[in-house]
């Protein structure tokens, strides 16, 4: 048995559920998600059961049999090696952001995933949309991530929101690699920002206003019916980005992904902080500008 703590919006969740899928798949048993936190913190909800994915929600008994048993605390951002000696029963905690951790089960957790997206009910505008994004090969992604990395002073002050030239250096990359025009569509939880500051940065852009009122799922379902992406330095942009499978992807994301305390302070000097590295957090062939 594998009991998850799942804590963050759906990004977070999402790199939590497939860790446990994935250690489950490994060892053959059952896998618990531990929801406590969503019961203590209005911030955020469960945004897995709004994908529709197949759950098993941990009681307080999994729960204490899985602590008793093994906590596994993950030591710092990248990839543990130790995690692959894991044995059940085992509590997980930790935000896993590399697909390192569930790498052996990568195809099966896509396909759950897009199984789920499928049974997802769409307005007629939705629906039209899906079906241009899909008919269109050169469809770019552009993510913007504001909300809480702007108004919440600590997530502003450890993530920050990417800055107008990361995108003007991707959109830039993007033309210059295309041999036909392309279009982007402009996602994010603050499209009057967006509309103010991006409106000259490419010939076709298109600001996506179909999912004012629904679910942050629908955002990244049609984010990953795109051909290719620019995405912000967001869990819930790398999964946009990681389920689609086009095999002419390209992918551009943030070099820095972390503010300020991405670093620390030695010896008077601003050095790398160990625990922040991110060498594993992006899958290969992914360009960070």
């Amino acid at each position: 048995m594998i009991v998850a703590k799942l804590r963050g919006g759906l990004g977070n969740q999402l790199f939590q559920w497939a860790t446990g899928y994935g250690l489950a798949q490994k060892l053959k048993v059952p896998l618990y998600l531990d929801l406590s936190v969503y019961s203590r913190n209005n911030a955020r909800q469960f945004e897995l059961a709004n994908i529709g994915l197949p759950v098993q929600v941990a009681t307080e008994i999994h729960e204490a049999e899985a602590r008793s048993a093994n906590v596994y605390r993950q030591p710092f951002y990248h990839f543990d090696p130790e995690f692959a000696r894991l044995k059940s029963p085992c509590f997980l905690r930790g935000y896993f952001c590399s697909e390192k951790y569930f790498l052996d089960s990568r195809q099966s957790i896509i396909d759950e995933i897009w199984k789920a997206f499928l049974k997802l009910k769409l307005s007629t505008e939705q629906c039209n949309f899906l079906n241009r994004l899909e008919s269109d090969s050169d469809s770019i992604a552009l993510h913007v991530r504001r909300g809480d990395y702007v108004s919440n002073s600590g997530y502003n002050d450890f993530f920050g929101a990417c800055s107008l030239d990361y995108y003007r250096m991707a959109v830039a990359n993007v033309l210059e690699n295309s041999k036909k025009p392309v279009t982007f569509y402009v996602f994010s939880d603050d499209l009057v920002w967006c509309k103010e500051h991006l409106v000259d940065l490419a010939p076709r852009l298109k600001f996506v206003d179909v999912n004012v009122d629904s679910s942050p799922v629908y955002d990244m379902y049609f984010m990953a019916a795109c051909s290719h992406h620019i995405i912000a330095n967001s869990t819930f942009s790398w999964w946009s980005a990681f389920l689609n499978c086009k095999e002419s992807r390209r992918v551009i994301t943030p070099s820095r992904w972390f503010k300020s305390n991405y670093r620390k302070k030695s010896k008077g000097a601003w050095i790398k902080s160990e625990h922040y590295d991110l060498s594993d957090l992006r899958p290969r062939g992914w360009v960070a500008l």
